[in-house]
């Protein structure tokens, strides 16, 4: 999923349908998006999500959109957190050529999240992406995880919400 606004130019829009992105309008209930992710997802194929929908500019964890925990869970799929560092120095805000920086890519282990607790106690949307950004945050240096760096509490109050594969 990437953001509408690149699809309106032509250069824009040709680069990112070659990496099978398509649209979204941010902060919206996206009906055609959100039928398509679920399209690729029933199809077994991976959808690729940036939980806050938008690069921060601050270089720390930002608090995610609901969007990502509805997809997950509404899906059935498993999520897999993924965290890069390294990005902003190879791509800032307003460049257009990427510049050559170490860039580390680390993968979390994979889980679900379900609608209800084991306690039958409903899981919502903004907690199942809470629960994706916790795993994220688990697997970046600590001075990065901003709104995620007291993962301890996180994981309390979270208990629950993500179950492993």
């Amino acid at each position: 999923m990437a953001k509408s606004e690149y699809f309106r130019k032509p250069l824009m829009r040709w680069i990112f349908t070659r990496y099978q992105a398509f649209p979204v309008v941010r902060h919206t209930a996206d009906r055609a998006a959100l039928r398509r992710a679920f399209d690729l997802l029933k199809a077994g194929e991976v959808l690729i999500i940036y939980p806050e929908g938008t690069r921060v500019d601050a270089g720390k964890l930002a608090t995610p959109e609901a969007g990502a925990g509805f997809i997950a869970q509404k899906a059935g799929c498993p999520v897999l957190p993924v965290a890069l560092t390294g990005t902003r120095d190879c791509m800032p805000k307003g460049t257009i050529w990427p510049r050559r920086v170490p860039v580390t890519v680390k993968f979390g282990k994979p889980f679900l999240l379900p609608q209800h607790k084991p306690n039958g106690e409903r899981i919502s949307h903004e907690e199942a992406s809470d629960a994706i950004m916790l795993a994220i945050a688990e697997l970046l240096p600590p001075e990065i995880r901003g709104r995620y760096s007291d993962v301890e509490s996180l994981r309390r109050r979270l208990d629950g919400v993500a179950t492993p594969v």
